[in-house]
């Protein structure tokens, strides 16, 4: 199901900035691919954890809000927050090392403060929100 999680989420992500090849269509990409994983790891949690798990459907009906989602909901926004983070600094090292081509374009770009805020802020939540559901803080 990672499987699934990782390609419903970095394939949607990918589809969108590469028909937008923008700041504004790589952050779309990214929550459209963050509500694509949330949307389809609900469906897989409903249908393969009855069998992987063992519990009845009807338990795992009873788990899908107050359990499955919130996780997804956490691993999406980490995965979109990390993503955000790493994808200049990464993009920028494969160009100098020559494993990919230079263009204008891509030298033109540069880490975004928003962007860089906006994902400390997704990761901060995302935090927040799991020591809050171990009773934390």
């Amino acid at each position: 199901m990672n499987v699934i999680s990782s390609c419903s989420f970095a394939c949607t992500a990918s589809f969108i900035y590469r028909k937008r090849h923008k700041l504004s269509g790589a952050i779309v990409g990214l929550f459209c691919g963050w509500g694509c994983m949330v949307f389809v790891m609900m469906l897989w949690n409903y249908l393969i954890t009855p069998f992987y798990m063992g519990y009845p459907r009807e338990t795992v009906i009873e788990l899908l809000i107050p359990a499955f989602l919130p996780f997804n909901l956490i691993k999406g926004g980490l995965n979109a927050a990390g993503t955000m983070i790493l994808y200049k600094p990464v993009v920028t090292a494969l160009q100098h090392s020559h494993f990919i081509e230079t263009t204008q374009m891509t030298e033109k770009r540069r880490l975004h403060v928003g962007v860089l805020l906006t994902s400390l802020l997704i990761i901060t939540t995302c935090i927040l929100f799991i020591l809050s559901l171990k009773d934390i803080i």
